[in-house]
């Protein structure tokens, strides 16, 4: 299924994030045990001390509700489990908090902790922060950060973000001049981090201009649907260790600086990501790395990216199907050490040449539509099927197994064409190389020709290094991360 997509509207310079708890499906939860939300205030308070004061009682009512008037407050605010903090709206009540403290905590407990309506100002530390026990849902707020962290969620039950938008002061040139270390209390570093939560769901959530990261997400099922991530430095979205489904969800802008690993989309450590619909847009990146992770990606549009489309290395399974992968750099597939790979229906074109990255010394360009190798000693094992190939300046198909066999190997109405020396599909360092391996492929244009004269060996991609998790993060400590 091919999904319509239209280029959003620039996000403003705050953002909206809202976080909305459920509990065994996707509406609003009622509360601990079913019970229905508890009154509300009757009159909403401007004074932050007695805000506070209603917020300690407030804990002797799971299900209550303290309402915020349309203020500005200087926090920090506790939020203890199973009550509601709710604003006027985000163009009305704001919190601002400093480089000491989170704008909000939601402290742990059993039930859910919910955080709706307002708009959060960070300057130093973490706009929303919950560790420990319980749910958390936080709907309607506007997280803009200035150094920070926009929401850092740990250890919880559950998570739900709805209509969710978090946003940096910083523009995308200034955080490519940032040092690649730089600190939380320097620059906006997180849009959101999630760390070992039971169960994530994600609506209309969107991340813009963060050092570090946008979204990463670890240890931690997610599904998120429509919204994305643009003009941030290093990861786009990544995910760890977790599954994922990824619905509508396009990442635009990212911005290479001086980091040197850099993606849009990243799977890693074991992780499974499905994507549907999703778009990858002018990144100055690769588009999608897959490390020693799984995929399947449905109607997937990778455009324009200063590096491959999509990287699959030491991975078990990789499915792109009925997707469109134009004018990136280096190839429009990448898969190394990696089988069950199997690229179906799918148009990949005006791939151009450009330095593949993770090597020391010089090496060759590539702008290659598939290039598959296995440098391992196993077979190859890729399946094209339904593929067209066209203007990628290389060759349209690369298979090299450094020496081993072809394996399961299949390529079936796959169609390459190309101008000036550009190659049709060519078979490298291969034990007993089947005959005829080749015949559904149809040469167009120079391609057969330059096939037929060609007697060289083209060069083959190495293994990038992914980039690490974020500090603290592979020990489950969000503490590390927010630092003193």
């Amino acid at each position: 299924m091919t999904l319509a997509r239209s280029k959003p509207a620039p996000l403003p310079i705050v953002w909206l994030v809202t976080v909305a708890l459920m509990s065994g499906g996707c509406g609003d939860d009622d509360g601990p045990s079913g019970a229905p939300d508890g009154a509300a205030d009757a009159a909403p308070s401007c004074d932050v001390a007695e805000v506070r004061a209603r917020l300690v009682d407030a804990a002797a009512t799971p299900g209550a509700v303290v309402e915020l008037g349309a203020c500005t407050y200087e926090g920090p605010l506790e939020v203890p489990p199973g009550v509601t903090l709710r604003g006027r709206g985000s163009d009305q009540t704001t919190l601002a908090s400093g480089a000491d403290v989170p704008a909000i905590a939601l402290l742990p407990g059993a039930g859910s902790s919910r955080v709706e309506s307002l708009a959060l100002r960070v300057d130093g530390h973490v706009g929303v922060l919950a560790e420990g026990e319980g749910a958390v849902a936080i709907r309607d707020v506007r997280v803009t950060v200035e150094r920070g962290i926009g929401i850092a969620v740990g250890g919880r039950a559950s998570l739900v973000l709805e209509d969710v938008e978090l946003a940096s002061t910083t523009d995308r040139a200034a955080l490519g001049d940032l040092a690649p270390d730089v600190a939380r209390r320097e620059a906006p570093t997180y849009g959101l981090v999630v760390l070992d939560v039971g169960d994530v769901t994600l609506t209309r959530v969107s991340a813009r201009a963060f050092a570090h990261g946008g979204v990463v997400v670890v240890r931690s099922p997610l599904v998120w649907t429509d919204g994305g991530v643009s003009d941030s430095r290093g990861v786009g979205i990544g995910v760890w260790a977790s599954t994922a489904r990824l619905e509508n969800v396009r990442v635009e802008g990212t911005v290479r600086g001086r980091v040197l690993s850099t993606m849009a989309m990243l799977a890693a450590d074991g992780a499974a990501l499905t994507t549907l619909g999703c778009a990858l847009d002018a990144n100055d990146s690769i588009g999608l790395l897959h490390d020693a992770s799984t995929g399947v990606h449905d109607s997937l549009d990778v455009q324009g990216s200063r590096g491959p489309a999509v990287w699959t290395q030491r991975s078990t399974s990789l499915r792109v199907e009925g997707s469109t992968l134009r004018d990136n750099r280096i190839a429009g597939v990448i898969a190394i050490d990696s089988s069950g790979v199997q690229v179906v229906d799918t148009a990949i074109e005006s791939t151009e040449l450009g330095v593949p990255p993770g090597d020391f010394g010089d090496r060759a360009p590539t702008g290659d539509g598939v290039h598959v190798i296995r440098d391992d000693g196993e077979a190859l094992d890729v399946v094209l099927d339904r593929v067209t190939l066209a203007g990628n300046v290389r060759v349209g198909v690369m298979l090299d197994a450094a020496g081993g066999a072809f394996g399961t190997s299949s390529l079936a109405s796959v169609s390459v064409d190309g101008s000036g020396e550009a190659l049709g599909a060519v078979a490298q360092r291969i034990v007993d190389l089947p005959v005829g391996w080749d015949d559904s492929v149809e040469r167009l244009g120079v391609t057969a020709a330059n096939d037929e004269r060609f007697a060289d060996l083209l060069s083959a991609v190495g293994i990038v290094m992914p980039p690490e998790l974020p500090a603290g993060l592979e020990d489950g400590m969000l503490s590390t991360l927010l630092g003193p």
